[in-house]
């Protein structure tokens, strides 16, 4: 009785053993796993992503108001409604609620205008020219850094303001931290902070290929626009 008593505690040994080892085989590929850097191609899915986002952020100042410094209501219920149809469909629940996923750029646009009211947005444009894997955070999160060139081409109206007189071109090379989580919907948006902004040092040159100064900012949670 002794000897089988022995002999069963010895098996229940060896496979609690057995199931520890398999434990920390588990454990060991998960922590593996995670220190691996996103594929190349999940990198590109996200900058596809937060590009989608950024194309998002100006629209062209509507030619039948171009002398008006305000959208008329239907026209800024459009564009918001518009941004926000993008920030839900590339952001996670806490980027929708965000300060830049909730952000007015109806307003924004309006304040632009305000500014210099004999000037109008006639397009805008982004792409992101470099990109690469940072970190995961304590979530899993993946954080990624990306370039961006934006270009804006603006109108100059003529004197009584209901035609475009002249057009220039502005851009600028500005570097975000993006974190990023991989859900069943693919890579979602969860958090952008401004890492760098970017000056034009040549407004007669438009491009990602032109002179441009970049400034570090403080790494805080920045303006969106």
């Amino acid at each position: 009785m002794n000897n089988e008593k022995k002999r069963l505690s010895r098996t229940w040994i060896a496979i609690a053993c057995a199931c520890l080892g398999i434990a920390a085989v588990v454990v060991l590929v998960a922590a593996t796993s995670s220190d691996e850097p996103p594929s190349g191609v999940d990198v590109d899915s996200m900058t596809a992503v937060v590009q989608k986002w950024y194309q998002a952020r100006m629209v062209p100042w509507p030619a039948t108001e171009y002398g008006e410094t305000e959208f008329g209501k239907s026209a800024a219920d459009t564009v918001q409604q518009g941004y926000l149809d993008v920030v839900k469909e590339v952001g996670t629940e806490e980027f929708q609620k965000s300060m830049i996923g909730t952000y007015d750029i109806a307003k924004f646009q309006e304040s632009q205008r305000e500014e210099c009211p004999e000037q109008v947005l006639l397009k805008f444009e982004c792409r992101i020219v470099g990109s690469e894997f940072l970190t995961y955070a304590d979530n899993g999160d993946a954080v990624v850094r990306v370039k961006v060139w934006d270009g804006c081409t603006i109108g100059t109206l003529n004197a009584d303001g209901t035609k475009v007189a002249s057009t220039r071109q502005w851009d600028e090379m500005p570097v975000w931290d993006v974190q990023m989580r991989d859900t069943q919907d693919g890579w979602k948006i969860v958090s952008l902070t401004q890492r760098e902004t970017s000056d034009d040092l040549d407004i007669d040159q438009f491009g990602a290929n032109t002179p441009h100064a970049n400034q570090v900012v403080p790494a805080v949670d920045s303006e969106p626009f």
